[in-house]
């Protein structure tokens, strides 16, 4: 099965004001969550290969069924040991979605974290692992199959 996902190609402002054109992509997949009575509308969420990990901010894991494993702070790119997000690390289960496709529902561990400024942020323990990930930036397409 192929789950298409979204590319989305942005000027680094920043960088722009220091005179360099240089673009930012980012790669997207479309996401349901099991909640306790049923599933969640479709959610936008970032593959992000480089992290171990899935994140889920506040308020949206609170309706999620879930298995609690323990309370953890979540650290990233700045070293220091103040800089943090606390964070419960609980197995979720969730569904990758597209135009014309659905996942079978897949059990995955995620970050809770405890805050709404964090975006929705697909791992690979138990997710990402388990497909072929194909990123095609000259053609504008990338998708996972299973």
């Amino acid at each position: 099965m192929k789950i298409n996902l979204i590319l989305k190609k942005t000027v680094d402002l920043e960088a722009l004001d220091h005179g360099l054109s240089l673009f930012v992509w980012r790669v997207y997949a479309r996401i349901r969550f099991r909640t306790i009575d049923g599933w969640t509308e479709e959610r936008l969420a970032i593959v992000d290969t480089g992290s171990p990990y899935s994140t889920i901010p506040a308020p949206l894991w609170e309706v999620l069924e879930k298995k609690a494993h323990f309370k953890t702070k979540i650290s990233g790119i700045v070293p220091h040991s103040k800089v943090f997000l606390k964070a419960i690390l609980a197995d979720v289960d969730g569904a990758l979605v597209d135009s014309r496709n659905v996942t079978e529902p897949l059990a995955f561990p995620a970050f809770l974290a405890d805050s709404r400024e964090v975006p929705i942020i697909l791992g690979f323990a138990r997710l990402l692992e388990k497909f072929k990930l194909v990123v095609d930036t000259p053609q504008n397409r990338a998708w996972v199959e299973l």
